[in-house]
């Protein structure tokens, strides 16, 4: 993993426009991650770079053209939040997402291959990579989104998404599998992007050994190797020692930050979840748009 300024060769771009309390924030200076695959032949890379305001947040193909990567263009949301327009598509944007939600970062443009690059399954390259780029406040001003009443999401079980009003943002995640994951929740209350980087960005994608193939097929581990996942098998984590106690938890959390970005300005409200994935964030962010007519 190297980080440097300068243009990386990708296919694929990302600009981002999302709203920050009183300026408009964008990154100083470019800004480069690359990232080896399994024996070292397969390289992602992504590349940041200063945009201008009021640029709404885009996907864009330099060969097809652009599109918004916000709600209206999200594709799948299976394991992981892609985007999709005009014939193209960018996969694993919500760690990425959650790194710009929390440091405020409303201008952007990313240019990457056919996804963003998993890196280590967490979002902490993604920070150093902002922090050496810079980060500086522009001319044009955006508002964040204050949460007017409580919206609700519930699917089968006790699987729910919920956000109230609140004076501050938060997030409550439960997460329940059966040993040896077990119960883990964490409550997370944003005071900044110190606080995100030491808390959330460190948690990493997790996965369980019977769904590997799909796993690697969709992108989500490494060709060669497993060490941008956590691999749960049947009695035991395989590949790695957990960073925290609820590490599940907390990655829970780190997506769910970069889903509701996807609305393209912050948010002030307590969320609260169980066992939900990115499907059911991005069922709340409907229902957001919808009750609030954003």
């Amino acid at each position: 993993m190297q980080h440097g300024l300068g243009r990386g060769r990708c296919d694929n771009e990302v600009r981002l426009d999302q709203g920050a309390i009183d300026a408009q924030v964008d990154v100083a200076r470019e800004a480069e991650l690359h990232q080896v695959i399994g024996l070292g032949v397969v390289h992602e890379d992504a590349s940041l770079e200063p945009t201008a305001e009021d640029r709404r947040h885009e996907e864009a193909d330099r060969f097809l053209g652009d599109a918004r990567a916000e709600f209206q263009d999200v594709g799948s949301t299976g394991y992981a939040t892609s985007l999709r327009s005009k014939g193209f598509a960018v996969g694993t944007v919500e760690h990425f997402l959650a790194v710009l939600h929390s440091y405020g970062v409303t201008n952007l443009l990313a240019k990457v291959q056919s996804e963003v690059p998993i890196m280590d399954g967490s979002a902490e390259e993604f920070c150093q990579a902002l922090e050496e780029a810079g980060i500086e406040e522009q001319a044009g001003e955006c508002s964040e989104i204050v949460i007017d009443r409580p919206y609700e999401v519930r699917a089968k079980g006790e699987e729910a998404i919920r956000i109230e009003p609140a004076e501050t943002f938060s997030v409550h995640y439960v997460l329940r599998y059966p040993e040896p994951v077990g119960e883990q929740e964490h409550r997370y209350t944003y005071l900044g992007p110190e606080t995100f980087k030491a808390e959330i960005a460190p948690a990493r994608t997790f996965g369980f050994l019977r769904d590997i193939e799909k796993l690697q097929t969709m992108g989500l581990v490494g060709g060669g190797k497993l060490n941008n996942c956590i691999i749960i098998g049947d009695d035991k984590i395989l590949n790695t020692e957990l960073r925290f106690a609820d590490e599940f938890a907390r990655h829970k959390i780190l997506d769910i930050l970069g889903d509701l970005y996807l609305l393209g300005r912050p948010m002030r409200g307590a969320v609260s979840a169980v066992m939900t994935g990115h499907s059911d964030n991005i069922a709340l962010l409907r229902q957001i748009r919808e009750g609030m007519n954003l």
